[in-house]
């Protein structure tokens, strides 16, 4: 049986690109989505959606000085409708040197998130978070939305756990229907 697979963005995405700006201490953080599609498959009598999400973070040094060894930390969060729970889906980390009053661009990897619609089974996009750290201190954070800066550091703190249990979840959502 073939499948027919339609693909569907939502137009204000693609006309107006989502920048979300923050400045705390001595870096500017700006995060751009520069993927953010969702797909719709049908098949075997299943309806599937799938949203794929990639982050370009720009962080900017507005101090004098460069920073050397800054590790910027990133993370794409998803709620499980299953169990009402905001995951980490995605996560990575680079260290970059920025000189003084420059810039410097991180790429997240894309990330997945499927939603099944027939038992409301899976997940959907609820955010993200950057961090900048010099060393073992916070000098920059980014979090979208704002008020959801608790959920995620609860969720950020079970990151490694829960990036590989979505990656179960993904999955087991392709194989069928739900047991």
């Amino acid at each position: 049986m073939s499948s027919t697979i339609r693909v569907g963005a939502a137009l204000l995405g693609w006309l107006v690109m989502p920048v979300v700006y923050a400045q705390s201490g001595p870096v500017q953080i700006r995060v751009e989505l520069k993927t953010d599609k969702e797909y719709k498959y049908k098949s075997d009598e299943l309806t599937r959606r799938r949203a794929i999400r990639q982050l370009e973070v720009i962080v900017k040094n507005l101090g004098a000085k460069p920073l050397e060894r800054a590790v910027v930390k990133y993370y794409l969060f998803a709620r499980d409708v299953d169990l009402d729970l905001i995951d980490a889906v995605g996560m990575g980390e680079e260290t970059v040197d920025i000189g003084a009053m420059r810039a410097t661009t991180v790429r997240s990897k894309p990330v997945s998130v499927t939603h099944r619609v027939q038992d409301d089974a899976g997940g959907k996009f609820v955010g993200h978070a950057v961090q900048v750290f010099q060393g073992e201190t916070v000098i920059g954070a980014l979090y979208e939305p704002k008020d959801m800066q608790v959920k995620f550091d609860k969720a950020i703190a079970d990151a490694p756990n829960s990036v590989s249990r979505w990656e179960a979840v993904e999955k087991k959502l392709w194989k069928g229907k739900k047991k």
